[in-house]
């Protein structure tokens, strides 16, 4: 009979261990945007069907209140998949829960910048900038986001938008 391995904790996020565990990836993340490699995903044989999954469990997590372990699977999937925009919305959304407005600003322009056809980006972004009392800056990412919202037949996202322009129009009149 083998002998029982003893449980490895992760690191506290506060640690300083983990701190430098996310230098070392923030570091590697910086190279892999600059050149055409394949993501940390690939590389290690992470499927897509396992993020997917992971980003499903975040999504949930995020929904049902659990805004630190659900920022915490999207930094991950970030790390692994720093190209796909839905995992920067999703971190970017935890971010924008957990008042680090500067940070899902971040987010949600480089979701944007990784998908031009999806206009969440730009409507949260834009949510952002109306809380803080910036009209101007929101009306202009509102129509963008609407237009994004048709092209790709977004019916739902396109009334969020038409109804915020709507009430930006009828408030600055």
């Amino acid at each position: 009979m083998n002998a029982a391995r003893p449980i490895r904790r992760r690191p506290n996020a506060a640690t300083p261990e983990r701190r430098a565990d996310k230098s070392r990836v923030t570091a590697h993340l910086s190279v892999v945007d600059r050149t055409s490699s394949p993501d940390l995903a690939t590389r290690l044989g992470v499927r897509r069907s396992e993020l997917d999954a992971v980003a499903n469990l975040a999504r949930r997590t995020l929904l049902c209140g659990g805004l630190k372990a659900a920022r915490d699977l999207f930094e991950g999937l970030v790390e692994l998949a720093p190209t796909d925009a839905h995992f920067a919305l999703g971190l970017g959304l935890a971010y924008d829960r957990l008042g680090a407005h500067e940070d899902a600003h971040q987010l949600y322009r480089r979701a944007a910048a990784l998908d031009p056809m999806d206009g969440h980006a730009d409507v949260n972004r834009a949510e952002l900038f109306l809380a803080h009392g910036d009209r101007v800056s929101a009306k202009k990412l509102l129509a963008r986001g609407l237009d994004r919202a048709e092209r790709s037949s977004d019916l739902g996202l396109a009334d969020k938008a038409r109804a915020l322009l709507r009430n930006l129009e009828r408030k600055s009149s």
